[in-house]
């Protein structure tokens, strides 16, 4: 299928040497949608449609401006990254009482952030000029969390419990990245 829709666009004037962007950009747009509709159906499944939602918002935003490890195969990643949102959400309700704590930890994932970000991926370069931006990105998103997790009401549908498992899942994969990279 993916391979028909890059045929399409370069028989419909695409640049030929970009297909190989065009074939990564469509794998990685189609693995992205496998394991958000995984999520989506175990958050219906488990009848927290609401929080795997608001998990998903709340650790993209930050995940795609930070960066970190990525899973080897695309099978890896849509079945980790399935069983990670629905471990954060199974999770939620056992960090109920532990606001202190929620937050600082998140202040230490903060800290961890502004010194890592963006952890980049040797596989996807990104230009020296972008990355102060995308730098700034992660801070920003990583500061609306921390907001979130310090102001939020009680028990909202554990906003902060799932503020907190979005921020902290997405730093400990900036960490596990920026090991994998360094370690090469």
């Amino acid at each position: 299928m993916i391979k028909f829709i890059v045929n399409w666009l370069m028989e419909n004037g695409a640049d030929e040497s970009d297909r190989e962007v065009y074939l990564y950009s469509l794998e990685c747009i189609l693995n992205e949608l496998i394991a958000d509709l995984l999520l989506i159906l175990c958050g219906i499944l488990a009848s927290r449609l609401t929080e795997i939602i608001l998990w998903l918002v709340l650790f993209t935003s930050i995940r795609i401006n930070l960066g970190g490890y990525h899973a080897k195969t695309h099978i890896r990643c849509i079945m980790s990254s399935t069983l990670l949102g629905c471990a954060c959400i199974m999770t939620a309700p056992l960090l109920k009482d532990l606001k202190v704590l929620l937050i600082l930890f998140s202040c230490f994932s903060f800290i961890i952030i502004i010194k890592l970000a963006p952890v980049i991926h040797k596989h996807h370069p990104v230009p020296d000029a972008k990355k102060r931006t995308i730098k700034y990105r992660a801070i920003f998103f990583a500061s609306l969390d921390l907001v979130i997790i310090i102001f939020s009401p009680d028990n909202y549908f554990y906003l902060r419990e799932i503020t907190f498992l979005a921020l902290f899942s997405a730093t400990c994969l900036s960490i596990m990245g920026y090991r994998n990279h360094n370690e090469l």
